[in-house]
């Protein structure tokens, strides 16, 4: 399900509005203008309260950190996870569409637990690799334990942790996971330690005291879940400068292709004067790790035993893709793993007036449309579908208007290649557009009952349009953005586009730079748009009512434009109540 919310602070990647209004070469506006076309505002402005923007995050991995097709998180202050996307080449791209009011936001590498504040920025460098995860050991001196009295218990996930049982594999240690379900020590160190008996059961013992002796093993995990190390070790002789006993562990950190994610060192193996010690650590696996391997190096005559590795066991995996359910949106459907959002939070309306190329009467509800949309990805992160849910929320025009859609890139601009396989539902391909949909072709003819929703005419719920866009290959990993705009019924050339958007190859160019367009740009000679876009957090937009112009509806809207967004960007949380609907 969709979380919503309420974002606060106004972010300025690439944002289609925060610029300030000069006005250059004309005359002030009225302080207190009744009528919208009373303005002039800056042509840069483009008339959405929203923040809006693509940022590409430059991963750059310390201690050859395996980073690709790894997951990277767009997330709020509070850990709230907005996008998911997976790393390739070392780089993960974003798109966002807002609130205006948003909370600070944050790039995070869940491998690591790291993150870093995106404060505004389009392009992100970020160096990951320091697995400062987990909570600080305790360490406690205790006793050699009887055999019968060895914690073998059923929580432990790896296998002969008592080294009761003479086991152990031969295995090149490398940057790859060795299989599961035994020791093993690599060729080379097999004369720096092995198992030796103390107190009437078996240790392993490091056997040189200049030479490191190893063992590991590997044991299957679930990912983002604690995992706790314990055992014991006895120092039998201090350290000095020529001959020392020393002991040194690791967590390594494996995904679910054997690739080595990252390592991070056990905590509190300080000790240099003899005894006995119990050894504890707690961390947090990497939320791409399936696997963990136990690395272990002594020297000089210390020994471990019971060696115990607690920890999540690896979750189900109903639909057999490789995702565990925990970390899968779509658990029971193995076409995909992962959902993302349009807008990414909240939703997005459109406002119109329809008469383009002429001004209309700027009370905004020709057509309202509220849109929301869930994109699924495969677990390589390529775009499977997209649901779309769309309500007309109001329907003020005398004339028909249709509603269609067209996929663009992140920048706006046409898709190089046809995405769409199919359209589902309450929808249908548009044939004249590549890339592009029809939801309706009249409003009022797509109406179960008729209303207007607009004080004038009668009132009735939205009329809700939900349909499915199923994407082909050529879709891929790209940032896919949809575009609403409508068009005149039965003159399908009569675009109507937000200002900043370039029309079909379908719209009339004969149109262009009559009446009041400036070069099919949507917008007037003094700034003005035929479309206004919102992005809230639950649909709070309340249109004017009919012949109600916006200025009278919302007090501060006049300040928000002239200011290019910059100021009052809760304008639409502050109508004169008894001119909207």
């Amino acid at each position: 399900m969709k979380n919503l919310f309420n974002l606060s602070i106004c972010f300025s990647l690439l944002l289609f509005s925060c610029s300030k209004n000069e006005q250059q070469g004309s005359a002030p506006n009225p302080e207190h203008a009744q009528h919208l076309n009373e303005l002039t505002i800056d042509q840069n402005f483009n008339w959405s309260s929203s923040s809006k923007g693509k940022l590409i995050v430059n991963l750059k991995p310390l201690q050859s950190l395996y980073t690709e097709d790894q997951p990277v998180l767009l997330t709020t202050e509070d850990g709230t996870v907005l996008q998911k996307k997976h790393s390739h080449g070392n780089q993960a791209e974003f798109f966002y569409a807002m609130p205006p009011n948003s909370e600070k936001l944050f790039i995070e590498y869940p491998n690591t637990g790291e993150r870093i504040a995106v404060n505004g920025q389009t392009q992100l460098s970020f160096t990951v690799g320091d697995f400062k995860l987990g909570e600080k050991p305790s360490t406690n001196p205790g006793k050699k334990m009887a055999p019968s009295s060895r914690g073998k218990t059923t929580s432990n996930l790896l296998v002969n942790g008592d080294f009761e049982v003479n086991d152990i594999g031969i295995a090149s240690y490398s940057q790859s996971a060795p299989p599961t379900g035994k020791w093993h020590t690599q060729a080379d160190r097999v004369n720096y330690a092995h198992l030796a008996t103390v107190s009437g059961s078996q240790v392993w013992q490091a056997t040189n005291a200049n030479q490191w002796g190893m063992i590991f093993q590997t044991a299957a995990i679930t990912p983002s879940t604690p995992v706790t190390l314990d055992f014991q070790y006895r120092i039998n002789q201090q350290a000095s400068q020529w001959s020392s006993d020393d002991i040194y562990a690791d967590f390594i950190w494996f995904d679910a292709n054997g690739n080595w994610l990252g390592y991070v060192h056990m905590a509190g193996l300080s000790n240099t004067n003899p005894g006995l010690f119990s050894a504890n650590d707690t961390r947090t696996a990497p939320a791409n790790a399936a696997y963990v391997e136990v690395f272990i190096l002594v020297q000089g005559t210390v020994w471990i035993d019971n060696v115990v590795l607690t920890g999540t066991a690896p979750s189900s995996d109903d639909d057999g893709d490789g995702i565990p359910n925990t970390s899968d949106d779509y658990p029971n459907d193995n076409t995909k793993a992962y959902a993302s959002y349009y807008p990414t939070s909240g939703y997005q309306t459109l406002a119109f007036e329809d008469l383009w190329p002429a001004k209309g009467d700027f009370d905004f509800n020709d057509l309202v449309v509220s849109m929301d949309v869930e994109m699924a990805a495969d677990t390589g992160n390529k775009l499977v579908d997209a649901t779309f849910t769309i309500s007309a929320d109001a329907v003020g025009s005398g004339l028909g208007n249709g509603l269609a859609i067209v996929l663009r890139d992140a920048n706006g601009n046409f898709l190089n290649q046809d995405v769409i396989s199919n359209v589902s539902g309450e929808a249908t391909a548009d044939p004249d557009v590549t890339n592009g949909i029809i939801v309706f072709e009249d409003i009022y003819d797509a109406q179960e009952s008729f209303y207007m929703n607009n004080g004038f005419g009668p009132s009735a719920p939205a009329e809700e349009f939900t349909f499915t866009v199923t994407f082909n290959a050529n879709a891929g990993t790209q940032i896919i953005v949809p575009e609403m705009y409508i068009f005149r019924s039965g003159e399908r050339g009569r675009e109507i586009h937000q200002k900043g958007y370039s029309p079909t190859p379908v719209a009339n160019p004969a149109l262009f730079n009559t009446l009041d367009d400036v070069n099919g740009t949507y917008s007037t000679a003094n700034g003005l748009p035929w479309v206004i876009e919102l992005v809230t957090a639950n649909k709070s937009f309340q249109h004017p009512l009919e012949k109600v112009d916006i200025l009278q509806a919302y007090p501060t809207f006049q300040t928000w434009a002239e200011s290019n967004g910059q100021s009052n960007t809760d304008w639409y949380l502050n109508p004169d109540n008894i001119r909207v609907f």
